[in-house]
């Protein structure tokens, strides 16, 4: 089997990771909102949009609030 394939299906192989990309498919969202949402510790989530970052699936970028507080960072699935 080719070594690209079996990386997307090493990717796509955990729940976990596409749970992910269906809430991102609705519309973009920071860390915190997606442990809540799926009940995964923050750690776990952000092992797991490492990877998906890291193949490509998903982007993020970063959104000043009305507060001072650091940029919030949203995660969202990659164009293309």
């Amino acid at each position: 089997m080719d070594m690209e394939v079996e990386e997307l299906l090493y990717v796509l192989g955990n729940p976990t990771r596409r749970r992910i990309l269906k809430l991102l498919s609705q519309e973009p969202k920071y860390l915190i909102q997606l442990s809540k949402e799926l009940d995964v510790s923050q750690q776990a989530i952000l092992k797991h949009i490492t990877v998906l970052e890291r193949f490509g699936l998903i982007s993020s970028y970063e959104e000043k609030g009305e507060l001072p507080a650091p940029p919030r960072k949203y995660y969202t699935l990659s164009k293309g």
